[in-house]
């Protein structure tokens, strides 16, 4: 067979990113120390890497509505140029959010939980964005204040919603799993179990972690979050 090609090319840089979370995470389980954990569980659910956003505080609120998608430009703290995109917002608005450009990997704002971060591409502490053609005066907290729309967590947390209950659902795969388990989001409540050291309560398949040490349960949490949580979130990428 011969690979085929794409009718409907897609910019998937931003989705391969959560890639770089797996490792974050990987890395403070690899200390194995409840502080270490506790990074890796923050990772987990708060993400760094894959759509990555500023939350920033207008001096003067929005005098127009703008529409999501729409070009934001402003610049990070070396004065280089910071490419990003607007959210739905109305007039009146005075905290938005800027979802930043994620084409180059290097030059990328990697903050949300990490405890290695990169604000090459992060917009400085206090600046002016333009949004379509308009500057805008603003602040935020750099470390606090960019987080990240895609996380790991998050591929089970809302898979009840786009899995079950979306226009074209149920899909066929995450059924399956869904009947075994008998839990919508049973790879988060796997992973959550594996992090504090207790049972699952699963219809079938369940898991008692108060029986394994950091070692064993950080060795649960790495694989299950390839093959639960990131293997489903492909999967329906692939059947959507």
């Amino acid at each position: 067979l011969r690979p085929q090609k794409l009718t409907h090319p897609a910019q998937v840089t931003d989705h391969c990113a959560i890639d770089l979370d797996q490792k974050a995470m990987e890395v403070q389980l690899a200390i194995q120390t409840l502080e270490s954990s506790n990074n890796a569980r923050r990772i987990y659910n708060e993400g760094g890497n894959s759509k990555p956003y500023a939350i920033v505080t207008l001096m003067v609120p929005l005098t127009t509505d703008n529409r999501k998608g729409e070009q934001i430009l402003g610049k990070n703290a070396e004065g280089n140029t910071v490419f990003g995109k607007s959210y739905d917002y109305y007039s009146g608005s005075s905290t938005i959010k800027v979802q930043y450009d994620t084409m180059n990997m290097t030059t990328m704002c990697q903050v949300g939980a990490l405890v290695e971060t990169n604000q090459a591409g992060c917009l400085v502490e206090e600046g002016v964005i333009r949004i379509d053609g308009i500057d805008h005066a603003y602040a935020y907290n750099p470390e606090s204040d960019n987080r990240n729309g895609r996380t790991i967590a998050g591929f089970s947390e809302t898979a009840q919603q786009k899995m079950m209950e979306c226009a074209g659902c149920p899909y066929k795969d995450f059924i399956m799993f869904y009947e075994y388990y008998g839990s919508a989001s049973y790879a988060d409540e796997w992973i959550s179990a594996a992090f504090d050291g207790t049972a699952t309560t699963f219809r079938n398949g369940n898991a008692d972690f108060s029986n394994f040490g950091l070692d064993g349960r950080h060795q649960a949490i790495k694989t299950a979050a390839i093959t639960m949580n990131i293997f489903m979130y492909v999967i329906r990428e692939l059947e959507n």
